[in-house]
Order: structure tokens, then sequence, then C-alpha cells
């Protein structure tokens, strides 16, 4: 389970998640699961991600080095999006 809060204030928005990966007794692993992605002074993204580790680092991967669009053959990343539509 992720815990992730987001607060909007005056000055922008403040977000916060854990970093706990697993839930046994001894052994308490942690990864970064809120990744923030920007460009200044145009737009800020911020993905929170839980469940299986490995995909979660595929998806992040994906997300900074872009994915071939089959039908252009350029790559599409995340922050050239010109919707939240196309980024989701």
């Amino acid at each position: 389970m992720t815990y992730c809060c987001g607060i909007l204030v005056r000055e922008g928005m403040v977000m916060i998640a854990d970093t706990r990966t697993n839930a046994g007794l001894d052994n308490i692993s942690t990864f970064r699961k809120l990744h923030l992605f920007r460009t200044d002074g145009e737009r800020v993204m911020m993905i929170a991600t839980a469940g299986n580790l490995s995909i979660t680092q595929n998806v992040i991967n994906y997300v900074t080095e872009g994915l071939e669009n089959p039908e252009t053959g350029e790559i599409e990343r995340l922050m050239q999006a010109p919707s939240m539509f196309a980024a989701a």
C-alpha cells in the first residue's frame, strides 16, 4: 500500500509520499515513490507509483527516455505531450 498526499497552497502545490517497499518485520526497504518531472516556467508533472518495483522502474525509465511512436518513428516523451490526455 502506498500513501500520498497533495495540498494546494497559495504558492503552489505540496506533495508527499511514503517510501516503504515491503511489510517485513526485520528487513524494511525503501524506494522513492513520488517522481517529479518539470520544465521550468511551463509545466510540472508528478507520478506516484505503487506495486511491483521492477515495473515502477521500467515505467519511470520509459517516461524519462521516451517511447517510439510506431506511426511516425519519432521518440515521444512525457514532457512534450500536448495535453494531459496524451500524457496519460
